[in-house]
């Protein structure tokens, strides 16, 4: 019997990963009628994780908090725990996210990472041992100043007042007083789950990279990236270690540097530690074929986003992965790094708001996948 795996990050601003593998799986179903499909709810470490995690495994408990958003308006979440307490599954960005604002709301000279921090202080309050936190999709550019307030670190410039707990207080801060920071117990640990490999600052960093998805503008990008750098002298200064070169500490606008400055947190590849909670390499030891993808490929999708991630994992076992997405690009670069191949369910004149409609895009996807399983042959048993 065909067995065909389905492992499809979300659409974003369209479909959740939970609702493009329905559609995907009404594609395979029409062909192959008598296949067992899996279905695996996906995510890179950014927005969509904690659903991903609480899709296959049920025995999570959720915790519900009021924190803030990227603009400090109060704000009803939640995060994950473990059954017996010990473990907290943070994501950013449920109080942090970009899709938290409007288009005109977006601006990462204002926007602050104050609720992480609210989240993460939560999961230590009640006892957590080991805290993972997915950090993608954020709208912040703060370096974590707000997540670090948030948690009692302050912050002074040069006359000794306090800075603001957004991106405009980095050029300001001169000054770090660890006093009132709110104690790690000897034995809790933090995980972030990242999805780029992006330094702090530089061409390759937070403010180039990421700030204008953000709403940054050309000149507002520049003096980010200026502030990152300052504030990453003054936190060498008060640490005498300086991480902001390493992999990872540009992820979320520069929170990836905070946690591991201040709280020396473990890095790990958000989609590979999601792969081993659900078990994917098990899972695809028999199977005929792996379907993957996400709203746009091209070649940041070798940044360690899903597909990609998808792709190496499958390698080892020799299993073929073609991909779906929204909008392609890149296709040849995609193909040389391991994909069998890549459909895109649009047509290269479909309007952008049309696409973007759920139930459009929802039937795309359905028709792409019915078009791939009609040309599919799995390989034959040896």
């Amino acid at each position: 019997m065909m067995k065909i795996v389905l492992a499809i990050d979300s659409f974003k601003g369209c479909l959740s990963s939970i609702e493009v593998e329905k559609a995907a799986r009404e594609g395979i179903l029409k062909i192959y009628p008598s296949a067992v499909v899996v279905s695996l709810p996906i995510a890179d470490g950014g927005e969509g994780t904690l659903e991903a995690m609480l899709s296959v495994n049920e025995a999570i408990k959720t915790v519900s908090i009021v924190a803030h958003d990227p603009l400090m308006r109060p704000i009803e979440t939640f995060y994950g725990m473990s059954p017996d307490g010990k473990i907290a599954i943070l994501e950013m960005a449920k109080t942090c996210g970009l899709t938290l604002l409007s288009d005109t709301e977006r601006n990462p000279l204002l926007t602050t990472s104050f609720g992480l921090g609210e989240q993460i202080a939560d999961a230590i309050d009640k006892g957590c041992k080991q805290i993972i936190i997915a950090v993608g999709g954020s709208a912040t550019n703060d370096a974590g100043i707000g997540m670090l307030q948030a948690l009692g670190y302050r912050f002074y410039d040069k006359s000794g007042k306090p800075v603001a707990n957004n991106a405009k207080a980095l050029m300001q801060t001169e000054h770090i007083d660890l006093t009132f920071a709110k104690k790690f117990p000897l034995d809790c640990s933090i995980t972030v789950a990242v999805d780029v490999a992006n330094p702090l600052f530089g061409e390759n960093g937070a403010a180039f990279v990421f700030a204008p998805q953000k709403g940054a503008s050309p000149r507002m990008v520049e003096n980010l990236d200026k502030a990152l750098r300052h504030f990453a002298e003054i936190v060498a200064q008060c640490f005498g270690q300086d991480y902001s070169h390493l992999p990872g500490m540009g992820a979320a606008g520069g929170v990836g540097f905070a946690l591991k400055s201040f709280m020396n947190a473990n890095f790990e590849s958000g989609i590979d530690l999601l792969l081993d909670y659900v078990n994917f390499d098990r899972l695809i030891i028999d199977s005929d074929l792996i379907i993957t993808g996400e709203g746009a490929m091209d070649r940041q999708t070798l940044m360690g986003k899903v597909p990609f991630g998808i792709v190496k994992r499958s390698a080892a076992y020799r299993k073929d992965v073609i991909a779906i997405a929204g909008k392609v690009t890149d296709k040849s670069l995609l193909i040389t790094n391991g994909f069998k191949d890549i459909f895109c369910i649009n047509s290269p004149d479909v309007e952008s708001t049309l696409a973007l409609k759920a139930d459009y895009a929802y039937g795309q996807v359905m028709k792409t996948v019915e078009k791939i399983m009609k040309s599919f042959r799995p390989h034959p048993v040896l």
